[in-house]
């Protein structure tokens, strides 16, 4: 792959974190409290797991823009095994029972986990992609004919 063309593969998987990042962050868990016993107001389980996706999704970002500028072969490839990572990561905030969504699936935390679980996926390929492309001296290579 060439230079350009790293660079805007980087800088694609850099908006789509941010964008999952936004869409975990503004659209997030529900916005209902339950009420404690004490008669305070305490969010529910989703309210936090999309705030913790949202943590990890802005360090995928910088680590997929982070591919677009760096030039190594072990950097780069490094650089996407985080970037996967934070998305597993990402997943399991949202599906273990320590972080989670609520338990009724009519609730609004469903739809954007929906969301957020296709973004993650699609980083995943891309970085997957990423990590099978990541030699800078490829691009150089004469190409095999028929």
């Amino acid at each position: 792959m060439s230079l350009g063309k790293w660079k805007a593969f980087g800088v694609a998987l850099a908006c789509l974190a941010a964008v999952a990042a936004g869409v975990a962050a503004f659209k997030g868990g529900c916005p209902a409290c339950i009420e404690t016993v004490t008669g305070g107001c305490a969010h529910m389980k989703c309210f936090y797991a999309f705030h913790a996706v949202c943590l990890v999704e802005v360090l995928a970002a910088a680590a997929a823009l982070g591919l677009a500028f760096v030039k190594c072969k072990i950097g780069r490839r490094w650089l996407a095994a985080v970037c996967i990572l934070a998305q597993a990561c990402a997943l399991a905030a949202m599906y273990t029972p320590m972080g989670g969504l609520c338990a009724s699936p009519e609730m609004a935390c469903h739809s954007t986990a929906a969301i957020v679980d296709v973004l993650a996926l699609v980083l995943c390929v891309g970085c997957i992609i990423a990590m099978v492309f990541a030699d800078p001296a490829r691009a150089n290579r004469p190409k095999r004919g028929l």
